[in-house]
């Protein structure tokens, strides 16, 4: 018979022995059974945040609310869309640099405040060279954007489409009917050199400025008109303060729906594919149909309020145009790709033109 401390050391030595073979057990099951099980756990969602400098009801908001409805339920919880408008992710330029490196997955704003770091995105504003905004619209959208979307990866952004906006116009405190109205005036302009030559070569002085500075900018007199469309005239209410609607040049202005490369390159396959084309689907199937609508109640709100449009006359209209030469000239020398890029979106412009 066992002493009482015989038995304490036997009972000692069978859980232990129970212990080892359970830890053995595990060591010989458990490496495939943690594997299992972190298979299983579900991954972390792909983040994108998307920055505007924008508000409600303006189409960029508009559209990009669409898009997070859409990407979400195509991929579920696989993807997690955050909006951030009216700049919370950071002044423009802090928002294009963390486009590029990656902190910051999509931006949409007018391809004008690009122009810093790509300065051949300036084509698009150039005065008197797309007829209008829809003109634009068709032509980027259906694949004239070739060798512009080319040059911009190189910079690390990917246009996954371009949004339309109502045409290109200037709004200000006082009418401007002839060339001669623009001297003085303070007109505010994205900030590349093609949107700042354009006022200049009219003899205002072009002023850039942040968006979210303009309001204030315009009730105080620090700046005279602004130069932009329909939509951002009336989502800011800057028709409450600038009483004269200039219907020139009706050049372009678009927001590419830019995503930074080196995430979108970071992407599943299945997940990069998906997030292209909802995109591209979102600008044409829903943005552009918006912004026709949005642009006529726009307008017919800002009239009610005061606003008087001033349709230019044709010797106007002229002078606008020969004026506008030169700044085609200094964007085509501007940068080495500027050609390739101004002669390939011609070839668009032609075409539609037939």
């Amino acid at each position: 018979m066992l002493s009482a401390g015989s038995r304490t050391r036997v009972t000692g030595l069978l859980v232990a022995g129970v212990l080892l073979v359970s830890v053995v057990g595990c060591a010989g099951s458990g490496g495939k059974s943690a594997q299992q099980a972190q298979q299983a756990r579900p991954a972390q969602p792909v983040l994108m945040r998307i920055g505007t400098v924008t508000v409600d009801p303006h189409q960029q908001n508009a559209t990009m609310a669409e898009f997070k409805k859409r990407i979400e339920a195509k991929l579920g919880d696989r993807i997690k869309v955050e909006l951030y408008p009216a700049s919370q992710l950071g002044s423009i330029p802090q928002m294009v640099q963390g486009l590029q490196n990656g902190s910051v997955q999509a931006l949409v704003i007018p391809s004008g405040f690009y122009g810093t770091v790509a300065p051949a995105i300036n084509v698009i504003d150039l005065p008197y060279f797309f007829a209008n905004s829809e003109s634009a619209f068709k032509i980027l959208n259906g694949g004239g954007d070739k060798e512009l979307a080319k040059y911009l990866q190189t910079k690390g952004m990917v246009p996954l489409g371009w949004l339309l906006a109502p045409d290109r116009l200037v709004i200000s405190r006082s009418p401007i009917a002839k060339l001669d109205d623009f001297k003085g005036q303070k007109i505010r302009t994205f900030p590349g050199p093609v949107a700042q030559g354009e006022i200049n070569a009219w003899g205002g002085a072009a002023t850039p400025i942040d968006t979210s500075e303009v309001p204030v900018a315009l009730q105080q007199g620090t700046i005279n008109g602004v130069a932009s469309d329909v939509s951002f005239f009336h989502s800011m209410k800057l028709f409450q303060t600038a009483k004269y609607l200039l219907m020139a040049p009706k050049g372009a202005v678009t927001a590419p729906f830019m995503v930074s490369k080196t995430w979108l390159d970071g992407l599943p396959a299945d997940i990069r594919e998906a997030v292209t084309k909802t995109a591209k689907d979102a600008i044409m199937n829903y943005e552009a149909d918006y912004v026709r609508k949005y642009a006529e109640k726009a307008m017919a709100e800002m009239k009610q309020g005061g606003l008087q449009v001033v349709e230019p006359l044709p010797e106007f209209t002229d002078r606008l145009r020969a004026a506008s030469k030169a700044v085609h000239d200094k964007y085509v020398a501007s940068d080495p790709q500027a050609p390739a890029i101004y002669d390939g979106l011609k070839k668009g412009i032609a075409a539609q033109a037939k």
